[in-house]
């Protein structure tokens, strides 16, 4: 048994898809008898808490510029705890590098593993982008190679670092479904199409809802259905001031509903009670180096999923058709073509794929445990 402290800028309990992931992974590393203490981050004022059986502390979010500075060089607090906690291992998620190049050489006896899950590209000229992209290739190159071992997210993270680390493992984002959160709801059937989408755009619109709405609207028009979706975690002017005011026109609100922010809760509500979930992603490091939780949480509520083929979404459409129906790239004709195909399916069709799809189990965080068994 080892004692693990797992550290990365995660909001506990449930606030970001960060806290969704290293929960997960922690379950799974407990089940192996490990002792696993979280620090996370919190943007209100720092607690120590248990929650589900886990030592949870926080740390206070960098709110101005000064902090900032501070949280990606600074290794004052996270040396405290080390010091106060003694762990036989720890786990960065998707750590600053100049702090984990640190952290290593200080705790030479320590294992040190990184949760990476992302390779953001940082556009822009400002100097905060400018340090953002030296922050991240120097951590992407330089520094995890050098550490004991990775867990990545998805399949180019994982081909990108074979080889170069000694321990590897390639985890999806995990759920687990024994929560009554992932309980199967009611779904009657009746003549309305639901569709919904569930999360936020992102740093330069990595969801493309624009396409999503522009897509249903067209094939709306020639399915003459009653087609409706709702749009969960922003606002109407939100999506305007992300994707363009021209786009108002697009927008009728008889069968568009923006429902803004809501908790994590209700989001898997709305889920369980759509024909299906819908998402677009352009082609792009970050998006292929990444993996949509929103995919995992989707299927784990038992709704299929209409999507693109980024990160590695399409060996999951190709072992398991009965979850969604997947585009190859993101053309007007495909997109319409395809979500006319998905919504000119029977209900019963539909029911099917959403008892396919809850169970599964495909993301159960106990159907990855031997993999964390090969980090030891």
């Amino acid at each position: 048994m080892k004692r693990i402290l797992y550290i990365g800028g995660f909001e506990l309990p449930d606030k970001n898809a960060a806290a969704q992931r290293v929960l997960s992974n922690g379950k799974a590393l407990r089940d192996l008898g490990h002792e696993i203490i979280f620090v996370g981050l919190t943007k209100s004022v720092p607690r120590r808490f248990n929650f589900e059986g886990f030592d949870c502390h926080e740390i206070i979010y960098p709110q101005s510029k000064r902090a900032w500075v501070s949280f990606l060089f600074s290794i004052r607090k996270e040396s405290e705890l080390i010091n106060q906690f003694n762990p036989d291992v720890l786990i960065f998620y998707n750590y600053p590098s100049f702090k984990l190049g640190r952290l290593k050489s200080r705790f030479k006896g320590k294992i040190v593993f990184g949760d990476i899950t992302e390779w953001y590209e940082a556009p822009g000229v400002s100097l905060v982008s400018i340090i953002k992209r030296i922050d991240v290739w120097f951590r992407m190159k330089i520094i995890l190679p050098q550490i004991d071992g990775l867990i990545v997210i998805s399949d180019y993270l994982e081909n990108f670092y074979k080889g170069k680390v000694k321990k590897l493992i390639n985890i999806p984002p995990l759920v687990d479904v024994y929560e009554d959160k992932w309980k199967k709801n009611s779904n009657p059937l009746n003549d309305r199409y639901n569709l919904v989408y569930a999360g936020s755009p992102g740093a330069g619109n990595k969801d493309r809802l624009d396409l999503v709405i522009s897509s249903i609207n067209k094939a709306r028009l020639d399915l003459k259905k009653d087609i409706h979706i709702n749009i969960i975690g922003l606002s109407k002017q939100q999506f305007l001031e992300n994707f363009g005011t021209t786009l108002n026109d697009n927008i009728d609100d008889t069968y568009i509903h923006f429902n803004g922010r809501v908790s994590h809760s209700k989001a898997l509500e709305f889920i369980k009670e759509a024909d299906f979930s819908i998402f677009f992603r352009d082609s792009n490091l970050t998006n292929t180096a990444g993996f949509p939780t929103k995919f995992v949480e989707s299927i784990s509520c038992g709704t299929p999923v209409i999507t693109n083929a980024s990160s590695n979404l399409h060996t999951y459409f190709e072992k398991y058709p009965m979850i969604g129906y997947v585009f190859k790239s993101l053309t007007d004709e495909e997109l319409i073509l395809g979500i006319k195909l998905a919504l000119s399916s029977s209900k019963e069709d539909i029911l099917l794929k959403k008892e396919f799809c809850l169970n599964s189990r495909l993301f159960d965080y106990r159907k990855y445990t031997d993999k964390f068994y090969e980090l030891f």
